[in-house]
């Protein structure tokens, strides 16, 4: 379980916030005592407890490193580690946002006309004020989907495990955070390119179980 704290970026008013979203992710382990690679899939969602309007996808791949064991530091229970992660995460974006929309001397049915739900929502209610705030107060299940925004980003943090054994089994409790810095983003529909992801910090913990080749 862990959550995501970042800020979204846009020209779109309604959508430039600071969001902080809830979830849980799942991994597969493989690796050492010095060194354990990793791959996750987390699912997050909006934690204001009013709407569900953005979800946010992420998978991604790393290493934990625990340099006190490669100086064969003595510590039965409990090992730090550091963390380097890559991530891929994306947000998809649900609801009616309003832009402003720029004056054109294009044709109604010019061929670059934007036809978005964003644009076609704003051009709809442009000149109604309460239409557009009945639509903004739907509850999230209602809302159409608008569009989505990846981000690519390098993570590096750290974490304290608690480590229990018996015999090849092993248990470890865990808790991590790690700060993301953006190194790409892209999105699906015109309306959203100006919509980024800024940096990201995250705070994870959980358990993890399996087998070891050495026995105790």
């Amino acid at each position: 379980m862990g959550t995501r704290n970042f800020i979204l970026e846009s020209n779109l008013p309604n959508v430039s916030t600071k969001q902080v979203h809830e979830g849980k992710s799942f991994g597969l382990l493989l690796g050492s005592d010095v060194v354990l690679l990793k791959a996750t899939y987390g699912a997050y969602h909006s934690s204001d407890g009013e709407s569900q309007a953005l979800k946010q996808s992420e998978i991604g791949g790393g290493i934990n490193f625990y340099p006190l064991k490669l100086m064969s530091a003595k510590m039965k229970y409990f090992s730090p580690y550091v963390i380097v992660h890559n991530t891929k995460s994306t947000i998809r974006l649900s609801g009616t946002y309003t832009p402003e929309v720029e004056k054109s001397t294009a044709p109604a049915k010019d061929k670059d006309a934007c036809t978005c739900p964003c644009c076609q929502a704003s051009s709809a209610m442009a000149d109604d004020p309460d239409k557009k705030m009945m639509v903004e107060e739907k509850p999230a299940e209602s809302l159409p989907f608008n569009g989505k925004v990846s981000t690519s980003r390098i993570a590096v943090g750290a974490g304290l495990q608690c480590n229990l054994r018996k015999n090849n089994l092993f248990l470890r409790l865990f808790a991590e955070a790690k700060y993301g810095m953006g190194i790409g983003s892209k999105s699906s529909v015109v309306a959203l390119e100006k919509t980024k992801v800024a940096n990201q910090m995250g705070i994870d913990f959980g358990v993890s179980f399996g087998l070891t080749g050495q026995k105790r």
